[in-house]
């Protein structure tokens, strides 16, 4: 696969195959730090070094294997977590096809691992290989889970092109970039290999669209259009990664893939659309920052205004402490929200809007907002511009949320609160950061539960689980994984 996805397997069949070769090497009485050699897993499975290393590499990298420093020649060891593994494959109780087409209970043998390899497809859509080492639910489900579990909620993101290298998390990116490319391609198109290139299908839109979403070298700078168009020569990339990744998510069970000629249309799984949101939600919730930015609705209402006789599509706000905004950064998370002492067109205090950062703190001296505009003077000089995805006047439409103080959240979390308790803040100041997970978490909710669209990219909506906060603690680790646990049991 194209860098940064590095040495990755070629399915997840490869992935599974490499592991039973210990199975085949020492028999029933295989045991966790049980050897073989680079020189005779490459034999059991008549395989080239460079899939070798694309096999152990992803083993290695799950924990799975692990390389013997001591020994003179490459040698792996089998992992606790290898045999446990190996132990979810079933591997004693699953029937085989072998090349001739013919059924089998999989036997442990040289021969037979060979037997099994086959690109034959007899009769089915993948080949033998796939058939007899593809995940079965159990190994599905263990995959899931390091994928959701194993990446950093809250560590720093890193620069584009510069993905954490561990294989499960390469994994999780390759499911997330694909599914994301299927869920925003209007034709949900997915290309396939096949001996006629067909360049036609590899519209600008959707190379603009891939190499938007995808994490690897952009060839559209080192390769201009022709007569307005990209050259084919870009095809061979996007086709080989839509492809490997579109594997990896079929071997899933998260996407099915329909033969449309040339191109397969790509669809979710029930479980695919769950494992999508909870990897979106993921990812926006650590890569932002999210504050609330109160203010009289008088101003609010000058911000619109402004914005539509200057036919912009960002909107300004401000404060008179420079610590205020100074901290905000482009892709930001801002929720809008109306002052007590001006509570406009609502009867209560409430968020009646979102949208992310698109310009940094500024420093302004033209008067904006109507008190600076009678006063012939700027006040909220401290200055920032962000772009709405939802905004509203209707009391119907808007959200009603609080941010709770750390007495009612300590006593929720001990378990002594009663509901009726009033123990309820309301954030004043003109831009508040929400840093809490609970109070986070709380105003997900509402929102997701009104089925309004929220994400950084209104591109990528859609609807929240219900229900997140009520199936846990209030304490995002908990929540995450009890979510996670409802996926996979689907």
């Amino acid at each position: 696969m194209p860098q940064p996805f590095g040495n990755m397997p070629y399915s997840l069949a490869n992935f599974n195959r490499f592991l039973v070769v210990f199975r085949v090497e020492h028999g029933e009485n295989l045991r966790a730090n049980d050897m073989i050699t680079k020189d005779g897993i490459m034999d059991l499975l008549d395989c080239s070094s460079s899939q070798y290393h694309q096999d152990k590499e992803f083993n290695e990298g799950m924990g799975l294997v692990e390389k013997d420093e001591e020994a003179p020649k490459e040698t792996l060891r089998i992992t606790e977590e290898g045999i446990r593994y190996l132990e979810l494959g079933d591997w004693a109780n699953r029937q085989a096809v072998k090349d001739d087409c013919m059924k089998e209970m999989f036997q442990f043998t040289k021969e037979r691992l060979s037997n099994y390899s086959g690109r034959v497809q007899c009769g089915a859509a993948k080949s033998i290989m796939q058939q007899n080492f593809g995940l079965n639910t159990e190994q599905r489900e263990y995959l899931l889970r390091r994928i959701l579990h194993d990446v950093t909620i809250d560590g720093p993101q890193l620069p584009k092109g510069e993905l954490p290298r561990a294989p499960v998390n390469l994994l999780r990116f390759a499911i997330q970039y694909y599914m994301r490319f299927i869920h925003l391609e209007p034709e949900h198109w997915s290309p396939k290999s096949n001996e006629a290139a067909h360049p036609e299908e590899f519209t600008d839109v959707r190379i603009d669209l891939f190499y938007d979403i995808f994490d690897i070298e952009d060839q559209r700078k080192s390769t201009p259009k022709v007569d307005g168009r990209y050259p084919p020569r870009l095809m061979r990339n996007i086709r080989g990664t839509l492809e490997w990744c579109a594997g990896y998510c079929e071997d899933l069970g998260l996407v099915m893939l329909k033969g449309k000629g040339n191109h397969d249309t790509a669809s979710f799984t029930e479980r695919g659309n769950l494992v999508y949101q909870l990897l979106e939600t993921r990812e926006i919730y650590s890569k932002s920052g999210f504050f609330v930015c109160n203010g009289p609705w008088k101003n609010w209402n000058a911000s619109v205004d402004i914005a539509n006789n200057e036919d912009d599509p960002d909107l300004t706000w401000g404060s008179t402490r420079l610590a205020d905004v100074e901290k905000l950064r482009i892709g930001d998370v801002i929720f809008f929200s109306n002052s007590n002492e001006d509570l406009g067109p609502f009867t209560n205090k409430v968020i009646f809007g979102w949208g992310y950062v698109t310009r940094e703190s500024f420093q302004s001296t033209v008067p904006r907002w109507p008190d600076e505009v009678e006063q012939a003077k700027v006040i909220w000089n401290n200055q920032f511009q962000f772009r709405p995805m939802f905004l509203t006047n209707e009391d119907g439409e808007a959200v009603i949320w609080n941010m709770i103080s750390h007495h009612y959240k300590k006593r929720l979390q001990d378990g002594t609160f009663r509901p009726l308790e009033p123990h309820r803040i309301n954030h004043t100041k003109g831009v508040s950061s929400i840093s809490d997970k609970y109070n986070l978490w709380q105003l997900f909710e509402r929102i997701g539960g009104s089925g309004r669209p929220f994400l950084i990219d209104s591109r990528y909506v859609f609807s929240f689980p219900q229900n997140f906060a009520q199936r846990s603690s209030p304490n995002f680790g908990h929540l995450y994984k009890n979510e996670v646990e409802m996926v996979i049991k689907i």
